[in-house]
């Protein structure tokens, strides 16, 4: 008899443990996928350049590329606030030489092959180094779990 009830304890214990598993994973606060467009207040979309989201309370920062239609996607973002910068200025003609400076030149992106078609390029942004510092950035956002859409714009 004494071995039947350790045997149904360990089964209790065991069942317990897993519900106290499964119930504080669904206390983690989760992850977000974040998609949308960056443009200008006029409407002009940027064509490359960087995002990065950078959560107010706690979790790793999540940078992505803005793509040569304005589109970015942000994975595995913390839920959140967030503070969002942006910077186009790593494109900017002035500050590439050599092949980067050519590309540029010809609106290609600096990864691009070096016989490559012409997506992509610089689109200066009003106060860049506003936008670029997380102390002064005005744009923010809150994160949910799972997939969602968030539009940028430059004022």
């Amino acid at each position: 008899m004494p071995l039947s009830l350790r045997g149904r304890a360990w089964k209790w214990l065991g069942l317990l443990a897993l519900t106290l598993m499964l119930g504080l994973a669904g206390c983690a606060p989760g992850l977000g996928t974040v998609t949308g467009t960056v443009s200008l207040k006029n409407g002009t979309k940027l064509k490359g350049g960087n995002i990065v989201f950078i959560p107010t309370n706690k979790g790793a920062s999540i940078s992505t590329k803005i793509g040569p239609d304005g589109q970015y996607t942000a994975e595995n973002v913390p839920v959140g606030p967030v503070k969002i910068t942006v910077e186009t200025e790593s494109l900017n003609p002035k500050h590439l030489t050599g092949m980067a400076a050519q590309k540029a030149k010809m609106n290609m992106p600096k990864d691009a092959p070096n016989t490559g078609g012409t997506q992509g390029g610089y689109v200066p942004i009003p106060d860049p180094d506003k936008y670029a510092d997380l102390t002064k950035t005005p744009l923010t956002y809150t994160v949910t779990k799972g997939s969602q859409t968030h539009n940028i714009t430059i004022e």
